[in-house]
């Protein structure tokens, strides 16, 4: 996970997105695009590694020696809009997954994209150049695969819909796989039941956070309400249209402090300023259920209407269709405070109504917390899991 130093987290990572036209992205970058840029080396010649740079976006290549052909392109996780683009050096991104990805034959590329933030239209465009860029840079490849860190995931599976046949499979890990909308509605839910129960301790409200907020800030005032009184937040927790799991109070404060630390006017702003509109979330017809009083919660809550901007935007970066082209194999933990583990049975229902439940697979690893996945233990197998599937027609256990 990618994040600037705004919280006592590991916990910030999430997904991707921008404006809302719907361009065609190329499969490689225009000459005009490599004019001046500042290749590192020319070409690889056997195993090594290349950086380099193409409309903005630096990347990084590596060859193992032992290549088999196949190649692995990643989309990295969620970069607040505050983080200057070139201090992500590309080549220390997950370290760990490349790692695992190389010691078994297999090529790896990454981009940094062209800018931080909810930036799933530049990450799209640029993790699909990568694979013109390996082409002209080593070889072309036998068989490309899709892998991704959290809001990453929406990169990837972006690309397998819109690219049928290019793209031979997918490991998403901790990503909000039904889309950027429903991840941020968990956050605007969870912030408006707070205020419900724990009035007064944020000021503001889901969509309209005070003068000189701060993430760090508001997760600590919202933990620490928890911790101090945690029955309210068992009955936030009930009310929840898309559960979050927790195992103890500790747990629960954390889960809501994460929710919540995603108001964080920087944050905010940008997805408004993504969706041109102010109006990016929706209870207005929300029924809250499941805890001692529903009926005085509804009364109770702030409503909010979301504009069509605000839809349209969501729906094109990203929404995933569920029509998948090649296996999926998801992977996450059960208690993850981030993005909820539920998105994968709503994704799930919505891949078997496109008709394509042989393409999904979702595996859950009982523990706490986002993206906390051994590369080594669960990552690795999870690959050769999908690799297994793709070539051999074998489809793993959840």
């Amino acid at each position: 996970m990618l994040r600037r130093t705004l919280s006592p987290l590991a916990l910030v990572c999430a997904f991707v997105l921008s404006a809302c036209s719907d361009s065609t992205i190329p499969t490689s970058p225009d000459t005009a695009d490599l004019n001046g840029t500042s290749l590192q080396a020319a070409k690889l010649a056997g195993a090594g590694s290349l950086t380099g740079e193409v409309g903005g976006a630096q990347y990084y290549l590596e060859v193992p020696e032992n290549w088999n052909g196949d190649l692995v392109l990643f989309a990295h996780g969620y970069v607040t809009p505050d983080v200057p683009i070139e201090a992500i050096d590309p080549a220390t991104i997950e370290g760990g997954k490349r790692a695992q990805v190389l010691q078994r034959g297999y090529a790896w590329a990454v981009s940094a994209r062209s800018v931080s933030g909810f930036a799933v239209q530049e990450g799209v465009k640029a993790t699909h150049q990568l694979r013109g860029l390996f082409t002209s840079r080593v070889a072309a490849p036998n068989r490309v695969y899709l892998s991704s860190g959290s809001m990453g995931g929406l990169i990837m599976l972006r690309l397998l819909e819109q690219h049928p046949g290019m793209y031979a499979g997918a490991l998403p890990v901790c990503a909000p796989i039904v889309g950027a909308g429903g991840f941020w509605d968990g956050a605007f839910h969870t912030r408006s039941l707070f205020d419900y129960y724990y009035p007064g301790v944020l000021g503001g409200d889901a969509l309209n956070p005070p003068d000189g907020a701060d993430g760090n800030a508001m997760f600590g005032a919202a933990f620490n309400a928890v911790l101090s009184n945690p029955g309210p937040a068992y009955e936030l927790a009930n009310a929840l249209p898309v559960p979050m799991p927790y195992a103890d109070d500790v747990e629960l404060g954390y889960t809501v402090g994460t929710q919540i630390f995603f108001g964080d006017p920087l944050l905010l702003d940008e997805i408004k300023d993504r969706a041109h509109s102010e109006d990016v979330f929706d209870n207005s017809m929300t029924v809250y259920s499941g805890t001692s009083d529903d009926a005085g919660l509804n009364a109770g809550i702030d409503r909010f209407a979301s504009s069509p901007q605000a839809r349209n935007f969501f729906d094109h970066w990203y929404t995933p269709s569920g029509d998948l082209t090649a296996p999926v194999l998801s992977i996450r933990t059960t208690r993850d405070q981030t993005v909820s583990p539920y998105l994968d049975v709503l994704f799930a229902a919505r891949v078997a109504a496109a008709g394509k439940s042989d393409m999904f697979v979702w595996r859950q690893v009982d523990r706490f917390g986002h993206c906390n996945i051994s590369s080594a233990n669960e990552y690795g197998p999870a690959f050769d899991d999908l690799v297994n599937w793709v070539e051999n027609g074998v489809m793993p256990t959840p």
